[in-house]
């Protein structure tokens, strides 16, 4: 279990802090910082936890793991910085106010990347 936790804290780790160190001065308390840096982390942790309670394969416990950490670090951010939550407030009300234009976008999206996955 040991050499897990150090699997996900060297996983995650880099990952929340490129994330978080760009917003360092718009966080107005350390400990928020703190919380957008170990936040993911432990989520991560807590999702390997479970994971390896419910003995799932090797690929699929590592995949849900690093993607519950990636995840968190990007839902974690818009609750400390006043910027990030700009943005997603913006992008919350391009949707609202466009829903053809966003679904068209999205689906052009979603065809785009299957087609350079498939070659």
């Amino acid at each position: 279990m040991l050499y897990e936790t150090i699997a996900v804290i060297v996983l995650i780790f880099p990952i929340s802090l490129v994330a978080t160190w760009p917003l360092r001065n718009d966080v107005s308390k350390s400990w928020q910082l703190l919380v957008m840096i170990a936040g993911p982390i432990g989520d991560a942790w807590l999702t390997w936890l479970l994971m390896d309670w419910l003995e799932m394969g090797f690929m699929a416990t590592w995949t849900t793991t690093i993607s519950v950490g990636i995840i968190s670090t990007i839902l974690l951010q818009p609750m400390f910085s006043p910027r990030r939550l700009l943005v997603f407030r913006l992008a919350g009300e391009q949707i609202r106010r466009k829903p053809r234009q966003a679904a068209l976008m999205m689906a052009g999206l979603l065809v785009a990347s299957s087609i350079i996955t498939s070659s």
